[in-house]
């Protein structure tokens, strides 16, 4: 799972057992542990 909300996408991705992606393109003080962070899209080519 890919988002921008930690609430909704991450921790959604979590519950269903899925990894995630939390795009922090504001830079927040994440709450949920995403199994990756990234703060653009293009960084996406790293992980793939």
């Amino acid at each position: 799972m890919i988002g921008d909300n930690l609430d909704a996408d991450i921790q959604g991705a979590i519950n269903a057992g899925m990894d995630s992606i939390f795009v922090n393109h504001i830079e927040a003080q994440p709450h949920i542990q995403a199994t990756y962070t990234i703060t653009h899209l293009k960084q996406l080519e790293d992980i793939f």
